[in-house]
């Protein structure tokens, strides 16, 4: 399933919005790669490009949470762990996993990040959307 960028995921603040749509074309890569049958080499590169642009968007985000005193950045910050730990797992599950199932388990994968992105976006980042803003972020 192709995501789309929605109005509704914006958090009012560009460097942000941008980095999400970037998120989801990574993810919409992987979409695309899958149902293309493309080979476990470009799956592992994507995930890994995408956990390295993951990390970059989680520091920009913390680096403003500790700029701004944000107060719920301890909360924010365990549920970017908890995605580190998740990706982590699923990167030392890929070698192991059988050709037959490979599909399978990168639909799994892909379900998890499209599950999560979306429900973080929505949930856990709308919540600093008015302490960046009143720190001249827009």
């Amino acid at each position: 399933m192709k995501l789309e960028w929605k109005e509704e995921y914006s958090v009012k603040v560009g460097e942000i919005d941008e980095q999400h749509k970037k998120l989801f074309g990574f993810l919409n890569a992987m979409d695309e790669l899958i149902r293309n049958n493309g080979p476990k080499s470009e799956a592992l590169k994507l995930i890994e490009g995408l956990n390295d642009y993951a990390d970059y968007h989680f520091e920009t985000e913390e680096k403003y949470f500790e700029q701004f005193n944000y107060v719920g950045s301890d909360n924010h910050k365990k549920s970017h762990n908890d995605y580190r730990v998740k990706i982590g797992e699923f990167l030392e599950q890929i070698n192991t996993v059988e050709d037959a199932t490979m599909t399978a388990f990168l639909f799994e994968i892909l379900d998890f990040l499209e599950d999560w992105w979306v429900n973080h976006i929505l949930d856990e980042d709308k919540k600093y959307t008015q302490a960046f803003n009143n720190n001249g972020l827009s």
